[in-house]
């Protein structure tokens, strides 16, 4: 008898044994399914962190090119009005001029006949 309780002691122990390594072998399982869960989220921000600095960059370029385009607009605006000026004013020479010329020629007539 001495032997069956000795028998029966060592299987409850093994079975004791083999539960808590069971138990163990399950708590690594979800360890490394948390793991691997973490590892994928990781690399899910790292993914959005790096598209967004590219949103970021890209409508920050954007910015810029607009407010370069609109300078160079103004700068447009500005070079016609500045060409409109300088037509004016060359128009307005050429008369001036003309005038001149006119009252040189009346000026010369009015000499001659003298």
């Amino acid at each position: 008898m001495d032997s069956n309780r000795s028998a029966s002691s060592l299987a409850e122990q093994l079975s004791h044994e083999l539960s808590v390594e069971n138990t163990e072998e399950l708590e690594a399982q979800r360890q490394d399914r948390a793991a691997s869960e973490y590892r994928a989220n990781a690399t899910f921000l790292v993914r959005e962190t790096t598209q967004m600095a590219l949103n970021a960059g890209a409508a920050a370029a954007q910015k810029q090119a607009d407010a370069i385009m609109q300078q160079m607009s103004d700068l447009e605006s500005r070079a016609a009005q500045a060409e409109i000026s300088a037509a004016k004013f060359r128009a307005q020479s050429l008369a001036e001029v003309q005038k001149a010329r006119n009252y040189m020629a009346i000026a010369d007539a009015a000499i001659t006949i003298s």
